[in-house]
């Protein structure tokens, strides 16, 4: 019969992705609120509403942030609302930095989310004095965000330090978590093959501890990486997952838990840009019901990217000018990837090269991006990579010889220890050796420019 407790409880298995348990929780808590105070029914009902569309998230939030704004709770739940189910990077940017600005004892959890959102919108320095204060208050880790910062700025010693340092305390959830970021960090440095293992071993940690989600999660980063490498088996790991995501987005409405839709989403991405039209176009029909007018534009923007992209096959304009009518601030970073992929579709190198430079620029919102519990930070960060190489081949292309160059170079640095026989690093050497080409022929005109120039001067003196 106490019912705060319940809520405690629901919101602990709601932040680790058991949503059916969480439902199950927050029902018990609202079975009777009779002995709460006005204050405490108010943030119970507004916590119920994390089942609800995310207008109604936000309407009860607000009201309780209006309310009683010294709690600070509303605050941190309206910045989680505008996080997670809107990508309004900069409204949770404000309402994360009043928590962190207020006494509450819990506020370091504003201060690592606030880290995460400014590292997405590129404020680095920000980014790193937030997630400074979190440690220094003893924030709980929260799927360790600050090794986000030096995996996004190509500091992967630093990264690997970091997260050997923190403790899971074997909390499952977590230990999962970590292995995910040890992914990330090995695909930053070309080792896809150690990555692939990092991502196994999430898989197995969140598949004994019934965390589906996580599941779901490292497989869409090993099929990833098994499309990278060139595996000539991804195609059939991809159909079996979508098989299987499938299977969890019908019993969504009974779980909760809307996971799979990203997950579906994201498979019908690498199915399209991996010779497998068919079977995106079908995972995206067989999506189009349960995303279409659901309010969440987490599940509907990047679904409407997707759609857009399966058109450049057909009638490329339309597809860029679909694309183009999506990106801006709120865009998740894989609308870009499209727009780039369609640019470059389209013979439109110049569009092309620039959105393929922010794209390697944007490598901030490829690492820290949350949508579906940051369910596309591989597959992200393997097409920030991407990106880099194919600037850097347009920019070649262009005639900018020194802009290829300072593309390329960074990359090449991070990736010393790289898997030797990556498509991607391939494409990075040959046009490394083109580049290195071209100053020969350069410095080989030059001194046929000087020799010429000293005899000309030779036959002036005898004149």
């Amino acid at each position: 019969g106490f019912a705060q407790a319940w809520m405690s409880l629901a919101n602990i298995h709601y932040s680790i992705g058991q949503k059916r348990k969480a439902h199950e929780y927050t029902g018990k808590a609202m079975r009777d609120v009779s002995r709460l105070s006005a204050r405490e029914r108010l943030k119970a009902d507004a916590n119920a509403a994390w089942f609800e569309p995310p207008s109604v998230m936000r309407s009860k939030w607000s009201l309780y942030a209006q309310m009683y704004p010294d709690d600070a709770g509303g605050q941190q739940n309206l910045g989680l609302v505008a996080l997670w189910f809107y990508n309004d990077l900069t409204e949770a940017a404000k309402e994360f930095q009043i928590v962190a600005d207020s006494r509450h004892p819990r506020r370091g959890t504003a201060w690592l989310f606030l880290g995460d959102t400014q590292l997405a919108l590129g404020r680095y320095d920000d980014a790193a004095t937030s997630f400074k204060r979190a440690r220094e208050l003893g924030s709980a880790q929260m799927n360790l965000q600050p090794v986000h910062l030096p995996i996004a700025l190509r500091d992967f010693d630093g990264a690997r330090t970091l997260l050997e340092r923190e403790s899971t305390h074997q909390f499952p959830f977590f230990e999962g978590e970590k292995q995910l970021r040890r992914a990330a960090i090995d695909i930053g440095q070309g080792r896809y093959k150690d990555a692939r293992d990092a991502a196994a071993a999430a898989q197995s940690v969140a598949t004994t501890n019934t965390l589906p989600a996580m599941v779901g999660r490292a497989r869409l980063t090993q099929i990833a990486l098994a499309f990278a490498q060139g595996d000539g088996g991804a195609a059939t790991l991809l159909r079996e997952f979508i098989a299987d995501e499938e299977q969890r987005l019908a019993d969504a409405a009974a779980t909760y838990d809307l996971s799979a839709h990203t997950h579906l989403t994201t498979a019908a991405l690498l199915a399209l840009r991996n010779g497998e039209r068919a079977l995106a176009q079908r995972t995206l029909r067989r999506l189009e019901p349960s995303i279409a007018g659901s309010a969440y534009f987490s599940l509907e923007h990047p679904f409407a990217a997707a759609q857009c992209e399966l058109s450049i096959a057909q009638d490329v304009e339309k597809a860029m000018a679909c694309l183009q009518r999506l990106v801006g601030e709120r865009a998740y970073y894989q609308t870009r990837v499209a727009l780039m992929r369609a640019q470059h579709a389209a013979d439109n190198g110049i569009d092309a090269l620039a959105t393929a430079v922010e794209l390697s620029e944007r490598r901030g919102r490829a690492t820290a991006e949350w949508l579906g519990e940051y369910a596309n930070q591989g597959v992200n960060l393997i097409a920030a990579d991407d990106a880099t190489v194919t600037a850097a081949e347009l920019a070649h292309a262009a005639g900018d010889r020194s802009r290829a160059q300072a593309l390329l170079a960074p990359m090449l640095a991070a990736w010393g220890q790289a898997d030797a026989d990556l498509p991607l690093l391939r494409r990075a050497r040959s046009l490394e050796k083109l580049l290195a080409d071209d100053d020969e022929n350069r410095q080989s005109r030059l001194g046929s420019d000087v020799r010429l120039d000293s005899r000309a001067l030779r036959v002036d003196r005898v004149l």
